[in-house]
């Protein structure tokens, strides 16, 4: 294959993972603030995100 092709798809694909990983992010925060009752700071929401990376069930 081209070298010019393998570019294009590769920024294809960078556009959608990107588009994809704002979308989870969007969602992981909607659903910190639903769960605080409430708006969250960045700061609330990254210490969130690290209780729920580290539960154990």
């Amino acid at each position: 294959m081209d070298i010019q092709l393998w570019k294009e798809k590769a920024v294809l694909w960078y556009g959608w993972a990107s588009q994809a990983f704002m979308l989870c992010n969007l969602l992981l925060y909607v659903a910190c603030w639903i769960v605080a009752g409430g708006p969250v700071g960045p700061v609330g929401y990254i210490g969130w995100l690290n209780h729920c990376c580290q539960w154990k069930g």
